[in-house]
């Protein structure tokens, strides 16, 4: 299934912000890229708003039910993708969430093992992403700097800089 541009208008209605709002009013305000995350029951696409003097996007995603939301730092809707993606491990949940949740100025990548850490002193606060009920947590790398702690759960979305 490919996104419409209804499936557009209702992810952005539902997410009532009134920039993303504006423009994405018609088709031809922006396009579609899919982005492939190896997920099963989803797609993920930017949507790409063409008339801007700058560069801009975001993600829509669109489930196999037809249900479109934004996941860009919507931290329930990330909780709700992962939760329809159970073949995921918990090392996949956490970079899938990284991925969605991010703002798309940075990049960012989750650290699974201590070879990652290049401060001695974060070594104390490294552990493995895991879950806690519905929370997931990780440590994120976020355009060389300093370690994150991540955590998401249905309400919130909450970064830490580790100290170094």
């Amino acid at each position: 299934m490919t996104p419409t541009h209804e499936h557009v208008r209702a992810a952005v209605t539902k997410r009532a912000d009134p920039e993303w709002d504006e423009w994405t009013k018609k088709p031809s305000q922006y396009v579609l890229r899919e982005k492939k995350i190896g997920l099963k029951h989803h797609k993920i696409y930017f949507v790409i708003p063409t008339h801007l003097p700058y560069p801009m996007s975001f993600y829509l995603v669109l489930s196999n039910t037809g249900s479109s939301c934004i996941p860009t730092e919507a931290p329930g809707n990330v909780l709700q993708i992962l939760a329809a993606e159970d073949s995921l491990n918990i090392n996949q949940q956490a970079c899938v969430a990284a991925e969605l949740i991010r703002n798309h100025q940075q990049r960012v990548s989750v650290v699974t093992d201590y070879s990652q850490v290049t401060d001695i002193n974060q070594l104390v606060f490294f552990f493995k992403p895991r879950t806690k009920g519905d929370r997931i947590e990780f440590i994120a790398a976020v355009d060389g700097a300093p370690l994150q702690h991540w955590s998401i759960d249905q309400q919130s979305f909450s970064t830490r800089t580790l100290p170094s």
